[in-house]
């Protein structure tokens, strides 16, 4: 550990108790299952059926429109543990959430030093979404884990928390591409890590030959783990494919901007508009699939065809009015919502209630407040304002992360032509969410697909806050 880290004994009871109560809640509660976790288990099941050779497979496969790493992880646990692989796949997960929050954990002790804050952090982790996906059968915890265990190291290298840079960026790489074959959309944010090392050469005084080096350093891993899986692919598909998950996904733009009457994307002639307008009166996921398979048959095209050809309509719609696309994502970012399942605190209990233990859950907002107008009663209207005042303060955090850091970073650059540490790491991290964020949600967003940056938001707060109250710092 850097020698500026350091841990009082108060601390390492706390995060020993973190840990005990996460281990207890992944033995303890079943595996979560939702609608994809069938997806990766049939992935799995495949795969132990067939073995990993090189057998053919149509492109239209399941074993294409996913990635394998998570059916991996299932395939390891099955064979080694048999009927408790899930409670195997709990106990990993946790393993690997604890791992990279531990790391980010000794940033914010090394940028803070404070040990109100390091209470924060831990309470704000532990009531988090990772509580609940730690434990679900599903891609999202492990994914998480390897992003921020990436980023983590790739902090340690900017803020010289470590000695050896160049094994850290080679393991930062590493998990990056493992991030990738756990989800691909981490393909689409290496920009991050490249402008981390790149800023770090700023930071550092590093020589540009060697910023260079520590550039290719990190991408080995990334370039040959992408390669190798696309050539598997390849070779048991004849594509050259990292997946073909999006192929069904380019319609959720058109179908939302349409309903939300922002742009008509089936004014066309074409086979797709035609289809829409005279089959379709409703903008759900099942008329989404229905249209998606229906187009399938008549073109006669195969997974990655009917994708080109989806996203070509996308491409000439988006050309068409780009500001309908830019603002159906922000629509579908729900600020609120966002807002709350980050900073209220009865919002995150509720969630567990009803995910975890599979209970009532408490009431929501709008629910609460009916109930105080037509029953009455000191509790019933106690709660409701709780409720509005937990929610208010949510919005309030959320709005200083989303508008305060990158508006205060700005100032200070103008005003002092120079960036503290904590506010540059506040910054990335504020990258990091809102690249993340609005690059799923400009095509469809689901809030656990936020899970990789989860602690960001509070991170750059309490950067934020830092920075405004000593700006030397």
């Amino acid at each position: 550990m850097h020698p500026a880290v350091k841990f009082n004994k108060s601390e390492y009871y706390v995060f020993y108790a973190l840990i005990i109560i996460k281990f207890s809640i992944a033995v303890i509660v079943p595996s979560l299952l939702f609608p994809d976790s069938g997806v990766y288990k049939k992935y799995a099941d495949a795969f132990i059926e067939q073995g990993f050779s090189m057998q053919i497979i149509s492109l239209d496969s399941f074993q294409l429109f996913r990635t394998a790493g998570y059916p991996f992880v299932i395939v390891l646990a099955k064979t080694f543990f048999g009927t408790y692989h899930e409670t195997v796949l709990n106990i990993l997960q946790t393993s690997f959430s604890l791992l990279s929050f531990f790391y980010l954990f000794k940033i914010q002790k090394f940028l803070f030093s404070s040990r109100v804050i390091s209470y924060i952090f831990i309470l704000f982790y532990l009531s988090s979404r990772y509580t609940l996906y730690d434990i679900s059968y599903l891609t999202d915890s492990l994914n998480a884990s390897l992003f921020c265990l990436s980023l983590s190291f790739l902090f340690y290298h900017y803020l010289n928390l470590t000695v050896n840079h160049k094994r850290y960026i080679f393991f930062s790489g590493l998990f990056w591409a493992l991030s990738i074959l756990f989800r691909p959309a981490s393909l689409y944010l290496s920009f991050i890590p490249l402008l981390i090392i790149l800023a770090s050469f700023l930071n550092n005084k590093y020589h540009i030959k060697t910023t260079l080096l520590l550039v290719f350093i990190f991408c080995i891993p990334v370039v040959s783990s992408y390669h190798l899986y696309c050539k598997w692919n390849q070779n048991r598909s004849g594509a050259y494919v990292l997946s073909t998950t999006g192929a069904v996904n380019w319609l959720w733009p058109m179908f939302n901007m349409k309903e939300r009457n922002l742009h008509d994307s089936f004014q066309d002639d074409n086979l797709l508009s035609k289809e829409f307008k005279n089959n379709f009166s409703d903008y759900s996921f099942s008329a989404q699939m229905e249209l998606f398979n229906g187009l399938k048959e008549k073109l006669k095209l195969n997974q990655i065809q009917i994708g080109q050809y989806l996203f070509g309509h996308l491409k000439h719609n988006i050309i068409q009015n780009p500001l309908a696309f830019i603002q159906n994502g922000f629509v579908n970012l729900y600020y609120t919502r966002m807002a709350r399942l980050l900073f209220d605190p009865i919002r995150k209990v509720d969630q567990f209630l009803r995910f975890g233990l599979k209970t009532k859950g408490l009431h929501g907002f709008r629910s609460q407040w009916a109930l105080a107008s037509t029953q009455g009663g000191f509790k019933n209207i106690s709660l409701a304002l709780l409720y509005s005042i937990t929610q208010i303060f949510a919005i309030i955090f959320f709005t200083l992360f989303i508008l305060g850091v990158p508006g205060y970073g700005l100032y200070r650059l103008i005003k002092y032509k120079v960036l503290n540490q904590s506010l540059t790491i506040s910054l990335f991290m504020w990258l990091c969410y809102c690249s993340m964020c609005f690059g799923y949600a400009l095509i469809h967003f689901e809030m656990r697909m936020a899970l990789p940056v989860l602690m960001f938001p509070l991170f750059g707060l309490i950067g934020l806050i830092q920075s405004v109250r000593q700006p030397n710092i």
